[in-house]
C-alpha cells in the first residue's frame, strides 16, 4: 500500500494561528491548494500541551516517518531549547540521536529511534521566529511586512502609545497580561485591520499582504522541505 505524505509527515504547532500561517506558506511556495495531502499539521493548544501530544504521537504505532515541531522561542531561546531537550530525553522507549545542544540557525533536524519497533523517525525543530532570536510567530510575520509600510507601523505605534491606563482597563488588559506580547499582537492585527480588505487572519494574509518571498520564509521553507522531503520545484 502506498502511503500518503500526510500519513508519514506530522507537524506539531502551538495554536491555530501557527497552523494556518504555515499551511498557507506551504501552499504559496509549492503552488498547491491542499497542504493536507503533504503534511498533517496539528495545533496542540499551547506549549504546555505540546509535550503530552508528542508523547502520544510517539507511543502510537503509526506510519509516521517525519516529525516536525514549531514553537515560539519566547523570552529565553536557550531555556526553550533546553526544555524541549529535557522533555525528549524523558520519553520512554525512545533513543534520541544527534540532537544539537543548541538551536541551529537553519532549523534543527536529527533522528530518534523507537526502540520497541526499531523504527527511526526524522525529527525537526524550528523556534519562532528564526532559531536565533527571542520572540514568537508574530515576530516572524513582522518580518514579512513590506518596507513601504514602515510609516504606517509608526502610526500604529503612536496609537498604542496614546492608550492610557484607564483605556487598558476598559480593554481588560492588566498586569497579568504580558505587555510586550499584547502590544505586538495588537500591532499586527491593527495593521491587518487597516488593509484594503480589513481584518484578514494571519494565514489568509500570506501572499496577500504579508510577503512570503523574503529570506526568513525561504529559510523556513528550506527546513520544512528538507524535513518532510517536499518537492520545492512543484
Amino acid at each position: 500500500m502506498v502511503l500518503s505524505k500526510s500519513q508519514t509527515n506530522i507537524l506539531l504547532v502551538e495554536g491555530t494561528d501557527d497552523l494556518h500561517t504555515i499551511a498557507n506558506l506551504v501552499k504559496y511556495h509549492l503552488k498547491i491548494k491542499h497542504v493536507e495531502t503533504l503534511i498533517d499539521i496539528k495545533a496542540v493548544g499551547g506549549i504546555n500541551k505540546l509535550f503530552n501530544k508528542l508523547k502520544k504521537e510517539l507511543l502510537l504505532e503509526t506510519e509516521m516517518e517525519n516529525l516536525g515541531i514549531v514553537v515560539d522561542a519566547d523570552y529565553d531561546i536557550d531555556a526553550r531549547w533546553q526544555s524541549i531537550k529535557n522533555n525528549m530525553d524523558k520519553l520512554k522507549n525512545i533513543k534520541i540521536k544527534d540532537m544539537p545542544e543548541k538551536p541551529e540557525k537553519n532549523g534543527a533536524i536529527f533522528s530518534l529511534l523507537k526502540t520497541k519497533e526499531q523504527k527511526t523517525i526524522k525529527v525537526g525543530i524550528w523556534l519562532m521566529p528564526n532559531n536565533q532570536d527571542t520572540g514568537m510567530l508574530e515576530d516572524f510575520l513582522l518580518g514579512l511586512m513590506p518596507l513601504s509600510n514602515d510609516n504606517i507601523l509608526k502610526h500604529i505605534e503612536c496609537c498604542l502609545d496614546e492608550l492610557s491606563d484607564s483605556d487598558l482597563k476598559i480593554l481588560k488588559i492588566d498586569s497579568k497580561d504580558n505587555p510586550e506580547t499584547w502590544r505586538l499582537k495588537a500591532k499586527l492585527h491593527t495593521w491587518l485591520a487597516w488593509q484594503k480588505e480589513p481584518g484578514d487572519p494571519y494565514g489568509t494574509a500570506i501572499g496577500k499582504y504579508f510577503k512570503p518571498s523574503l529570506e526568513i520564509t525561504q529559510n523556513f521553507m528550506a527546513w520544512l522541505s528538507d524535513l518532510f522531503e517536499l518537492d520545492t520545484r512543484l
